[in-house]
């Protein structure tokens, strides 16, 4: 294919061609770590399209490798150039669009085109990658922070919520808050989520709820392993 690259190929990449998330993605699966199975369609797709139109060579090879991942529902994610890079992040700027199903596929390509002329900030002469991944409908969502973003202290901080995670990046709902310093893990903020993003049969959609979210601390515990490894491969960047 000229236009893919799929997430499990054991083939050096191109930040310039999978953009600044695709490239992550295949450096943590290098590490081992559990990433959801996908494609990347690359910059060259982008620099092909035109007039809101994407070429049919282009949409041949997206559906062929959508058919090949034998997923029926996906997630498509931006992965700019300048995206996750070393001097920005550009964290929830582009488009996101979930749970995607093959027949609205080319049209979730193209909102992600799209955001990038809608970017504040961001440098015009950057191109796109687009990242299709296997949908997966979580039960918990969220981040962790390797230091502490407000006060600069060396602990970590995981933030989670009910549900997708996208209702934590956008701002739908409060997240429970904990630190952890070593073993310690100190459970500073733990509101009641009424609202919880789900999967629908086609899209997501904001759901009622009353619940606060408990993880154990194994659970915990293992996400700041993982971001220790996360961070060791990526060392001064802000994007991961």
């Amino acid at each position: 294919m000229n236009y893919i690259k799929f997430l499990d190929e054991n083939e050096e990449v191109d930040r310039k061609s999978v953009g600044g998330k695709g490239f992550a993605l295949f450096e943590l699966l290098k590490l081992g770590l559990n990433v959801p199975k996908g494609f990347v369609i690359t910059t060259n797709a982008f620099k092909i399209y035109k007039n809101s139109m994407i070429p049919q060579s282009v949409e041949s090879e997206i559906y062929e490798a959508y058919d090949i991942l034998n997923c029926e529902r996906v997630a498509v994610r931006s992965s700019a150039t300048l995206e996750d890079s070393k001097n920005s992040s550009f964290a929830g700027v582009f488009e996101t669009v979930l749970n995607v199903t093959r027949e609205d596929l080319i049209e979730s390509v193209k909102k992600v085109y799209a955001s990038l002329d809608n970017a504040a900030g961001y440098n015009k002469s950057g191109l796109m990658a687009v990242i299709i991944q296997e949908m997966i409908d979580s039960d918990f969502a969220g981040v962790v922070f390797t230091k502490n973003p407000l006060t600069r202290e060396n602990e970590f901080v995981v933030e989670v919520v009910t549900g997708l995670g996208e209702a934590l990046v956008s701002g739908v709902v409060n997240s429970t808050q904990y630190i952890v310093n070593g073993n310690s893990i100190r459970l500073v903020r733990n509101p009641l989520q009424e609202f919880k993003l789900v999967v629908k049969s086609r899209g997501v959609e904001v759901k009622k709820i009353k619940n606060k979210v408990k993880l154990n601390k194994n659970i915990i515990l293992e996400l700041v392993r993982k971001s220790m490894i996360i961070e060791k491969k990526f060392p001064n960047t802000s994007g991961y």
